[in-house]
């Protein structure tokens, strides 16, 4: 039997915090991190196909201890379906829009390289449809309203689910994990 925290996926909304929390998990638990952004995208902010995608996924997913952060649907069979516990960061929407916002603007400002040599501009930020402000803005509602119900689907009935609100109630959870980088 497997254990709660061997393999976890974490979720939410852009800014929530899901790369920090897989890093300290991680870390905490001596597990691979892995990133779906940093898997999905190639130089110049191209999408990788799907299906190799899905084979690098499944490869990473095979292990036996790991921590993912990312939403992919295209990917969730692979991960959800191998994950003991899956971490939800509902946090609200104006801490994840502020924390873009900041982010992206410090990354566009320094020239910070992300996701397999690419970066962040202003112009993609402040001027394009492409831009990780207007996806907040379109996907923090949807994601709320839809996944409390997707987790309910029988086939990931085995998850260990934790919904966690806001950062106070994510560094308690830490501190309950016995996190030594919190507090």
């Amino acid at each position: 039997m497997s254990g709660e925290w061997d393999r976890i996926a974490i979720v939410g909304c852009s800014g929530a915090g899901k790369t920090t929390l897989a890093r300290r998990l991680a870390d905490r638990f001596g597990s691979t991190h892995i990133e779906l952004d940093g898997l999905n995208f190639e130089p110049g902010w191209t999408k990788r196909p799907l299906p190799e995608v899905r084979q690098d996924v499944a490869e990473a997913v095979s292990a036996d201890r790991w921590v993912a952060c990312g939403n992919w649907r295209p990917l969730r069979d692979l991960v959800w379906g191998r994950a003991t516990t899956l971490i939800w960061l509902d946090l609200p929407f104006a801490t994840c829009f502020r924390r873009v916002f900041f982010r992206t603007l410090q990354r566009s400002l320094t020239g910070k390289l992300i996701h397999n040599g690419n970066r962040e501009s202003l112009q993609q930020t402040f001027c394009s449809r492409e831009s990780i402000l207007l996806w907040v803005i379109r996907s923090h509602g949807e994601r709320r309203k839809n996944l409390p119900r997707e987790l309910q689907e029988p086939q990931w009935s085995h998850l260990r689910t934790h919904r966690l609100r806001s950062p106070t109630e994510v560094d308690q959870f830490l501190k309950r994990l016995g996190d030594p980088g919190n507090g």
